[in-house]
């Protein structure tokens, strides 16, 4: 099987370390105390976020390859239907 090559999308913010500071402060819980944490529990969430994503595409494609091939598929019929309903949805 031949491997695709992706180029990965990434987005940059600059963010100093005072603007986290005074956000860390605005928040209740006080276990953000310092910024590390703060920043830390962020790169957690969006590596957890990634994994879920990862994990239903994951199960997506294995519930297309279990579904089987179906012999009376028109695909050109099955276009229309869906640029039908994105017209009238």
């Amino acid at each position: 099987m031949e491997r695709l090559k992706t180029k990965e999308a990434t987005n940059y913010k600059t963010v100093s370390y005072n603007e986290i500071s005074e956000q860390i402060k605005m928040l209740p819980n006080a276990y953000w105390g310092d910024v590390s944490r703060y920043i830390s529990y962020l790169m957690y969430c969006a590596n957890e976020n990634e994994e879920r994503k990862i994990q239903n595409l994951r199960a997506a494609i294995k519930e297309g390859e279990e579904s089987g091939f179906h012999n009376d598929f028109d695909p050109d019929t099955f276009l229309q239907k869906i640029k039908s309903e994105r017209h009238n949805g």
